[in-house]
């Protein structure tokens, strides 16, 4: 197994999908798709991880990678915004001290949790991914007294609100970043 190998694969266990084109995105940017097409392929042939085409991004067909358990159809797209924003947290240089998919904080389950460093300042993000018309916001109505009783961080997080629908609602007690699904935004983290 090769170095770019257990790059694909501890970048996998940290996301749990991921498509070639994310891995490339990451690991292999200056390299034709072709290379890490095989690294997956080898990967799979080999029982790391699996591999099961999906409709995405508006193709036919296009493999999406796997450790485990098969995602669920109706959820990929989500999950697949989750690894894009990972993907630009690690291209933007800060350091994932802990991610955590859909923790339970008190009686709010956010899509993702990171703690995330620059410098020596430390960030913690609830990440929100918000494709479907539901209101994901509703339940962060009292997320002071939440995080208060549910955790011992010294400081409220960053609600990080990726979504499809130009939401901007302001809520109380916590600083919200609202995020088109490009995920252009990551930069002003720590302003």
């Amino acid at each position: 197994m090769q170095e770019r190998d257990l790059k694909i694969l501890s970048f996998l266990t940290m996301c749990r999908i991921c498509t070639r084109k994310q891995v490339q995105e990451l690991l292999f940017p200056d390299v034709h798709e072709n290379i890490p097409l095989r690294r997956l392929k080898k990967l799979t042939d080999e029982g790391y991880i699996n591999r099961k085409m999906f409709n995405v991004e508006g193709t036919k067909n296009m493999y999406v990678y796997y450790l485990d358990k098969q995602p669920k159809k109706k959820l990929i797209t989500h999950d697949l915004y989750i690894t894009n924003f990972l993907i630009k947290i690690i291209k933007n240089n800060y350091e994932i001290i802990e991610f955590k998919k859909s923790p339970q904080i008190g009686n709010i389950i956010p899509d993702a949790y990171l703690k995330i460093k620059k410098e020596n300042k430390v960030k913690r993000i609830l990440l929100e991914v918000q494709i479907s018309p539901n209101d994901c916001l509703k339940k962060y109505k009292d997320i002071k007294n939440i995080v208060i009783d549910n955790t011992n961080w010294p400081v409220m997080p960053i609600l990080y609100v990726v979504n499809n629908q130009g939401l901007d609602k302001k809520l109380k007690n916590i600083k919200v970043i609202y995020d088109n699904c490009k995920i252009e935004k990551v930069g002003d983290i720590f302003d």
